[in-house]
């Protein structure tokens, strides 16, 4: 409803069931004041009884009535009086429904029954059992009347029925038959009748009705007990002498009963009285109260009237009674049903709030903010639907039903008090929730125990309870209903949808619902706070007197006053912690149920902006701007009005060519009128081509589902709504039109009304109910009254000579209805069309119209120089200069006729005429009461000589001079000397004229007339102002003081404060754009200006005086607790003009939709040349014929058709809010219940509590109609689209836009099993890429789903980013990037989200860097390629561009960007230039040092194809060297080029590989030197074969390396990083390593490090060990060769200071790379160098057989048994021996 409301529930339990008690009973006295005493319940026969038939015969031989219309129905029911127990004396009687009848009517239903009984009277109660309907009641002499059928009309959902009708009421009592009309508001209505007798008195309990009571003071009149009472006076007392049931009768319009027992309030109001009686609106004017005082007390009563007169529209006054009660229907509350109950509780308490104040519920529609609710168990504050959702726009409360199954709860009293409320126009608040404890409920003695024993307790301790009881499977039900209401809603129909959001907040509502979304608040800690807002709501609350002083608080202070924007403190609450332990036991996930906690929590108390886009006040982001939906309707009722007056509304001309464009040339210019002559199949299709091309075009694709407005569709729009009608097509065209009045006021009239979109400018009050919109048939006119259509056409064509001679009267009193003699005439003249048009009538023809009824006598010649015109001599061709007004000027040449004779539309001015500088001798009698009459005649007159007795009405003196008419003390009158806007006779200032109405003769002796313009010059500088109605034209149509046209009014403001808002004074006052002005004393301009606060305001007499007055211009709207509503006491969008200066005025314009523009409008004259022509003689000429029976355009129903298409376009909107409130409500509170365990069924399946409960959709931001041609602008979240007119190729479609998070595109790494040498550029997040995978740009914000019916082909959008946060140096443009989707599906985003995240696991499964690069179902986004232009809307900066040339396309993603300039041709860059060069370098190194191993493998290989020289270990080393090398630099030399990001193998390949390879080789080394130091040169025999034990050793290492390179690569590979999918979309998780991918990488890294350690380690010890050994042969001079020897010593010493520090320098590279704790590429590219280059080339450089020596150091030792001596080279080592090995040769001696 876009309504947010806060409620307190109150449940009062009793020990005993409450009962509810109705008096009944009839006074003794009338309003006729006669006595009856006596209960004669004898028939009266001599009646008409229509309960057996229409068309009755009465046996006294009086004629009965005739019904007509829907009273004269073939079908009715039948009801009949019971006789209820006679009681006259003592004691009341309980009575029960005896005679109740049950019914269920589906349609308007007549009742009647028969009333022969003149001194009984009778109750009538209607029980309203289910569904809601009006109820009227008249008797016989009322049928017939429509307006007292609504009159005397109740409503079931208003208050409770019961009538007690009595002799003597002057209402509704008579003898005869009387007539229910019952017509159900809902489809279906079900009730019960019930219909008694009731016995009228003597006396009851000693009170005598014969004794008048006393006033107790001159303020309070006193009331009689048992009397009838009418009175204007507000203020009156009671006393109550005798305990007992009394009723309290009230019957009155728009008026209020404030009653009070409290002796020391003698004016009781609002805030103060104990009991109040309200009656509002149209219907249920009947209201009574019934009270239970338990002894004698004084009531002090008063009464708030519509008007100072306390009467309603139709003059009956305000009457109440009070009589104690001669009956009682008493009724257990628990027995009764729900409607029934609701409104028997009605008055039956009130409630005190802090700081006193007082809240009633008088009646159903004013239980605000308090409501008493029918008792259930589920107690619920909107059923029945609250007097605070009564009033919402496009709401029809009186159809909602019930489908939720209410169960009573006995011995219980409940009711509601609304917190706070927000229409979307800020928050009324009544009471904080604490305060809410302190409410004191009072009962109001009317309610009582099973004994009859009253209650009026007071009770002001309440206990909070929170109801945190949830039953998942009911709340899961609830759920299911409100879908199925939203997926079978009508989107056609606003009601529908209204009803349908009315029914959502009816079972959000429920304790199910209520119960589960307190639940929720279990696992949060919440903290209050305090936030300054923005806002136009009210800040006060209701009790604070500054509340009254606000115009955003009190709406009659929007009539001057704008409601301006405050900052405000409000309280809302946040999280301030989880109950992390509670949702890990009982929720699925703790990470996305917080986030959905944080995001419902957020949703449901954040303190919003209320101000949106152009000011609009929103109270969420699904609201629909009120101004929007104003606007579509403002737009078609625009068009229509526009149209009427181009299209329908006849033009002037002056000759035939002139109507070309009006009627396409098949009518003539009508030269008596100078109006083309309208044809009515033209003009009508003409105008539906108007309507059409001037609405909005959705409005036009709802209508007729194109925007191709063609000959076709008008001619079937034509065909469907036309109807026969009885038009003329000539000088003044007619068809049946419509007028709108209240019934009895001349001046509320306004006629020529085509449909309901007419505007009304009128002078009656427009807070006045009651209006009708009635059709005025000319049928009748036509076939029954001809002679009077002809005799009026020749009255309006008599010519001017006529028009002040006695024979114009003569002859009008012929032309009256009841006259019957021939009117057809002979003539000359000329008519424009004999068949159609009026005709100019030369003078001195119409002697020979032939009827001796007209006796011209000294009348006829009009002048001396008129001659009788016969056939003969008009045969001649007399020249006549037609003239516009139907005058001519004979005997004219035509060049003088058609260049200087003519007409102007409009008068070039004015001067008062009458009496000129007489002085008349007026006297008047004052009787009591200040009454005034008119004391002159003849006699008195002349009995002073040379008086005369004027006109027989006033005395004219003898004085001719002013100052001594006025020392005479008579009265002076010059009326030329007046201005023209004071032109009146004198009106002495009296304030009570008498029924003669006096005054207005003498008003008239001035009479101000028109100065017809002599040129056309003249003409042209004149024209008529729209201030024209308030001054002109008056006679006939104001009161019966009419105001004399021209005069000016006194002006002053609206006073009066009504319950919808600021009002002249209903009675005694006009209104108008400028103000109020009297209607009864009407003051002269010199009394205006003499008063206080009043200004005098004349007619503008130029384009200047009318365009200066300025005002501001509002929709005719009334206030119902401070909301708008369109007037329902006038015709829809009509407008007034409030007291707002201009700077008010435009501040309210965003909220009202108020303008500051020219109170009146200006149309310049035209002149109106004469047409030349010659007469024509016309024989027995008669008009009738004028009238045709053709078919035309029902205007009416066309309107409807447009309204319904308007409707339509609206509906969709309202659609739109619908949903995205319901999601917006629904979703996050869904996901957590489904979460937290409540989601187990009662058969122990578990129907939730895993990742599905956390499924969501991109909700709907927005939602529109739009068209082609048509310009539009659609607000969302964070920008703005705007519709041109080439946007949509399809005629219209519907839109939505979405929200998308820009997480999607976030890009995140996860760190390789490889420690990376070198550092990819790390993407910038939520990054963009183009084809070539080149990051050119970053989102800067989230970004919406743009979705349609057909598809796009252009637009413009507008975004805004916090812009201080973007670092504009590295992508300096501002941009947005597009997505095109063309997939005619409706799979939402969480789809994409979900399969995102699948291929994210994927991509992460392959170790991907990038997280969605290759996510199918978000492609790259596109660049627009536009730089966006920089905004400032609506004060928010906001970046545009136009999106075009996408034609056909149905989805597109749009985010903002900021990128590069040439992002089409950047390349994809992994490094930067700098290390890109670093690396190409290294490459080269590697390259080369490898070139180098392989030029040495190839040496050995071709020396081993020549001589089969057998392979070494040390060939190995060199293979295995030059195979590391070479991958390494491979693998520096592709870097660069991005491949290997793309390629996961790759990094296995060509960077963890080669680590190990490198390992590898080392260990050979290492192995060898091994042996040689722990075998051979210690001559181990326990070593065995030493070639088999090396070979073995060299064998174990690198199993053991390679196999943890396979364990780790596997590892690594399988046990990938898995996101966390429970969330589905709602948790964005950055890519990352797993935790045994991790420990990998540790271990991995450690490995590496421990190694490379432990190489450099064995390097030093197995190095130093060796050249001490060579050492110690030199030394003892047992090397062969000692220059060799050194030589080999040197390259060991050289392998073992570079390989052990470079091993060493390695372990410390590879860990401060793993920890990143240096990432510089010069630290890399150094520390390859010295790591892996050096160490590579050392290899190759020692083992390269070139540099090698063939000397060797013998060994020899001696021993007791045997001698071995061995030599050792740098290559192998040699042993005698045996045998003899390719590997080691060994040689024993």
């Amino acid at each position: 409803m876009g309504v947010d409301i806060s409620y307190a529930l109150y449940d009062i339990e009793f020990d005993e069931d409450l009962y509810h008690h109705s008096a009944i009973g009839c006074p003794l006295v009338g309003y006729s004041g006669v006595i009856t005493f006596n209960n004669n319940n004898t028939t009266n026969s001599c009646l008409c009884d229509f309960t057996k038939t229409n068309t009755p015969i009465n046996n006294c031989h009086i004629e009965c009535i005739k019904l007509t219309g829907d009273y004269y129905s073939e079908k009715w029911v039948n009801l009949e009086i019971g006789q209820s127990t006679t009681t006259t004396t003592t004691t009341s009687t309980l009575t029960t429904s005896t005679s109740s009848t049950k019914y269920t009517i589906g349609n308007n239903t007549q009742f009647r029954f028969f009333n022969d009984k003149s001194n009984l009277g009778f109750t009538i109660k209607l029980t309203p059992i289910k569904g809601s309907f009006i109820f009227s009641i008249l008797n016989e002499n009322m049928v017939g009347s429509e307006l007292k059928k609504d009159f005397f009309g109740l409503n079931s959902l208003e208050s409770e029925i019961l009538l007690n009708i009595c002799p003597g009421s002057g209402l509704l009592f008579q003898e005869g038959t009387y007539f229910l009309d019952i017509s159900p508001i809902t489809s279906e209505s079900t009730f019960s009748v019930e219909i008694n007798y009731q016995n009228i008195p003597i006396s009851i309990e000693g009170d005598t009705y014969t004794t008048n009571c006393t006033d107790i003071d001159s303020n309070h009149k006193c009331i009689d007990l048992g009397k009838y009472f009418e009175t204007d006076n507000p203020l009156f007392s009671f006393n109550v002498k005798d305990p007992g049931f009394y009723l309290i009768t009230f019957f009155a319009e728009d008026a209020t009963l404030f009653i009070t027992d409290n002796s020391s309030i003698t004016e009781p109001n609002e805030e103060n009285s104990r009991w109040i009686i309200k009656n509002s609106g149209s219907y249920n004017k009947f209201n009574s109260l019934t009270i239970y005082f338990e002894g004698p007390t004084l009531l002090y009563l008063n009464m708030d009237c519509l008007n100072e007169y306390c009467q309603d529209y139709l003059g009956y006054s305000n009457s109440l009674s009070i009589l104690k009660s001669q009956g009682l229907i008493r009724k257990n509350i628990g027995s009764m049903g729900l409607f029934e109950g609701s409104l028997a509780l009605v008055q039956t308490s009130k409630i005190k709030i802090k700081n006193n104040q007082n809240f009633y519920c008088s009646k159903l529609s004013s239980c605000n903010p308090f409501s008493i609710l029918f008792p259930t168990n589920d107690i619920n504050p909107l059923w029945p639907v609250p007097a605070s959702l009564q009033f919402i726009p496009g709401f029809n409360y009186q159809i909602m039903e019930n489908n939720l199954n209410f169960k009573l709860k006995q011995k219980s009293y409940q009711f509601s008090l609304i917190l706070s409320i927000n229409y979307g126009k800020g928050i009324i608040e009544y009471l904080n929730l604490q305060d809410s404890l302190n409410v004191e409920i009072e009962f109001l003695s009317n309610l009582f125990n099973f004994n009859g024993d009253v209650i009026n307790l007071k009770i002001n301790d309440f206990k909070l309870n929170l109801i945190q009881d949830c039953n998942y499977k009911e709340f899961k039900l609830l759920q299911e209903i409100i879908n199925n209401g939203l997926n079978n809603k009508e989107t056609s129909s606003i009601e529908d949808i209204n009803n349908w959001k009315y029914q959502l907040g009816l079972l959000q509502s429920t304790s199910d619902w209520i119960g589960c979304e307190n639940s929720v608040l279990n696992y949060l800690k919440l903290e209050s706070f305090e936030t300054n807002v923005t806002s136009y709501q009210c800040p006060y609350l209701i009790s604070d007197p500054l509340y009254q002083l606000d115009p955003c608080c009190n709406y009659h202070l929007l009539f001057t006053k704008a409601c301006l924007k405050k900052t405000i403190t409000s309280q809302s609450l946040k999280i301030q912690d989880y109950e992390s332990n509670k949702i890990k036991d009982q929720c699925f996930s703790l990470d996305c149920t917080s986030i959905v906690l944080d995001q419902y929590i957020t949703q449901k108390f954040s303190i919003l902006s209320l101000e949106e886009d152009n000011g609009e006040q929103k109270v969420d982001k699904c609201k629909i701007p009120t101004l929007a939906i104003q606007n579509t309707y403002l737009n078609t009722y625009d068009a229509l009005r526009k149209c009427r007056n181009q299209i329908l509304e006849p033009p002037f001309c002056s000759q035939d060519n002139d109507c070309i464009d009006f009627n396409k040339g098949t009518r003539k210019c009508d030269l008596f009128t100078r109006k083309c002559i309208v044809n009515y199949d033209i003009a009508d299709k003409n105008y539906i081509e108007c309507v059409l091309n001037n609405i909005q075009l959705g409005t036009l694709f709802s209508l007729i589902s194109t925007l191709d407005v063609n000959s076709t569709i008008i001619n079937s729009i034509y065909d469907e709504f036309k109807f026969k009608d009885w038009v003329i097509e000539g000088s003044y065209p007619k068809h049946s039109t419509y007028e709108y009045h209240i019934d009895g006021s001349e001046n509320s009239i306004t006629e020529d009304l085509i449909d309901h979109s007419n505007e009304i400018i009128y002078k009656t009050q427009n807070l006045l109910g009651n209006w009708i919109f009635q059709k005025v048939d000319y049928l009748e006119t036509v076939l029954d009254n001809s002679e009077k259509v002809n005799c009026d056409a020749y009255f309006q064509m008599l010519p001017s000579g006529y028009n002040n001679q006695r024979v114009y009267s003569e002859y009008y009193y012929l032309c009256r209805y009841d006259k019957q003699y021939t009117t057809s005439h002979s003539f000359c003249g000329y008519c424009t069309d004999i068949n159609s048009t009026l005709c100019h009538i030369y003078n001195g023809s119409l002697s020979h119209v032939g009827s001796p009824d007209l006796s011209y006598g000294i009348d006829y010649p009009f002048s001396l120089s008129d001659v009788t015109i016969n056939q003969t001599i008009c045969n001649q061709g007399l020249s006549m200069c037609l003239l516009a007004d139907g005058s001519y000027i004979p005997n004219t040449y035509k060049d003088d006729c058609e260049n200087n004779i003519g007409t102007c539309s409009e008068p070039c001015g004015y001067e008062c005429q009458g009496l000129v500088e007489k002085c008349l001798w007026v006297t008047f009698n004052v009787t009591d009461g200040n009454s005034v009459s008119y004391i002159m005649d003849q006699t008195l007159c002349e009995s002073i000589t040379g008086f005369q007795f004027i006109d027989d009405y006033y005395c004219l003196t003898n004085l001719t001079n002013q100052q001594d008419c006025h020392n005479a003390g008579y009265t002076w009158v010059d009326c030329p000397s007046k201005e023209t806007d004071n032109c009146m006779g004198p009106t002495w200032n009296l304030t009570q004229p008498d029924s003669e109405e006096f005054l207005d003769h003498f008003r008239d002796l001035c009479k101000i007339k028109s100065i017809p313009c002599q040129t056309k010059q003249d003409c042209l500088n004149r024209g008529k102002c729209s201030d024209y109605q308030y001054f002109y034209d008056q006679i006939g149509k104001d009161d019966e003081y009419p105001y004399p046209n021209g005069l000016g009014k006194c002006i002053s403001n609206h006073t009066v404060d009504t319950t919808s808002g600021k009002s002249c004074k209903l009675i005694d006052e006009y209104d108008s754009p400028l103000g109020c002005y009297p209607k009864f004393n009407i003051p002269s301009k010199e009394l205006c200006q003499q008063r206080i606060n009043t200004k005098w305001w004349k007619p503008s007499t130029n384009k200047n005086e009318c365009l200066s007055q300025m005002g501001c211009k509002t929709i005719d709207f009334i206030y119902k607790d401070n909301v708008e509503n369109l007037n329902p006491n006038n015709l829809p969008y009509n407008f007034r003009f409030n007291e707002m200066d201009e700077i008010n005025c435009n501040n309210q314009q965003h909220q009202s939709g108020t303008k500051w523009t020219n109170k009146f409008q200006w149309v310049d004259a035209q002149w109106l040349p004469g047409v030349f022509v010659q007469s024509s003689w016309y024989e027995n000429k008669t008009f009738t014929n004028r009238y045709q029976y053709k078919d035309v355009l029902n205007y009416e129903t066309f309107y409807k058709y447009i309204l319904k298409a308007t409707d339509k376009q609206v509906s969709v909107l309202y659609s739109s809010e619908a949903f995205c409130q319901k999601e917006n409500r629904e979703n996050y509170l869904n996901s957590i219940l489904c979460s937290c365990n409540f989601g187990d069924d009662d058969d122990g399946s578990d129907s939730g509590s895993n990742s599905t409960c956390f499924d969501s959709t991109n909700l709907i931001m927005a939602q529109s109609i739009v068209c082609n041609g048509e310009q539009s602008s659609i607000s969302f979240f964070n920008g703005i689209l705007n519709i041109n007119n080439d946007s949509i190729s399809h005629g219209c479609e519907m839109i939505s836009i979405s929200q998308i998070s820009k997480t999607i595109y976030s890009k995140s790494t996860p760190q390789p099993l490889s420690n990376n040498f070198i550092s990819y550029l790390k993407p910038d997040n939520f990054a963009i890429l183009n084809s070539k995978d080149a990051i050119i740009g970053t989102l800067l914000n989230d970004g919406i789903i743009l979705k349609s019916e057909f598809g796009f082909k252009q637009f413009s959008i507008c975004m805004n980013f916090n812009k201080s946060t973007i670092t504009n140096s590295k992508y300096p443009i501002f941009d947005f990037a597009i997505k095109l989707n063309n997939n005619n599906n409706n799979n939402n985003n969480n789809n994409n989200n979900n399969n995102n995240n699948n291929n994210n696991n994927n991509n992460n499964n392959n170790n991907n860097n990038n997280n969605n690069n290759n996510n199918n179902n978000f492609d790259k986004l596109i660049p627009l390629n536009s730089e966006a232009n920089l905004k400032l809307i609506n004060n928010i900066n906001y970046y545009c561009s136009n999106i075009n040339d996408i034609e056909e396309i149905k989805e597109i993603i749009i985010y903002p960007i900021n990128r590069i300039s040439n992002w089409q041709d950047k390349d994809k860059e992994v490094l930067d230039k700098k290390t890109t060069v670093l690396v190409y370098i290294l490459g080269c190194f590697f390259i080369l040092v490898g070139i180098y191993g392989l030029f040495q493998t190839l040496e050995f290989l071709v020396e081993r194809f020549r001589s089969s020289k057998s392979l070494q270990l040390t060939h190995l080393l060199i293979v295995s060297v030059s195979t590391f090398i070479i991958i390494r630099g491979i693998y520096f030399f592709v870097l660069p080029s991005g491949a290997l990001t793309d390629v996961p193998s790759s990094d296995y390949v060509l960077v963890i590989l080669p680590t190990f390879i490198y390992l590898s080789s080392f260990s050979i080394i290492i192995a060898l030197w091994y042996v040689i130091v722990f075998v051979v040169l210690k001559f181990n025999p326990s070593a065995g074969n030493v070639k088999k034990r090396l070979y073995t050793i060299v064998a174990s290492i690198n199993s053991v390396i390679y196999l943890f390179f396979i364990a780790i690569v596997l590892v690594f590979q399988y046990t990938p990083f898995e996101p966390n999918t429970d969330c589905v979309g709602l948790m964005f998780e950055e890519m990352k390593n797993s935790t045994p991918q991790q420990v990998v990488s540790i271990v991995y890294s450690v490995v590496q490090a421990l190694l490379s350690l432990l190489i450099g380690i064995a390097f030093i010890y197995l190095g130093s060990s060796i050249v001490k050994l060579m050492n110690n042969l030199i030394s003892n001079g047992l090397g062969t060769t000692t220059a060799s020897y050194s030589s080999n010593q040197f390259k060991i010493k050289f392998l073992t200071i570079i390989l052990s520090i470079a091993f060493i320098l390695h372990s410390v590279f590879i860990i401060l790379i793993s920890v990143k704790a240096i990432t510089s590429i010069i630290f890399t590219f150094i520390g390859l160098i010295i790591t892996e280059i050096l160490p590579a080339i050392s290899i190759l450089y020692a083992f390269d057989k070139r540099f090698a020596s063939t000397s060797s150091i013998k060994k020899s030792t001696s021993s007791t048994t045997n001698s071995k001596s061995s030599n050792i080279h740098l290559n192998t080592v040699t042993t005698e021996s045996a045998t003899e090995s390719s590997e080691l040769n060994i040689k024993k001696k």
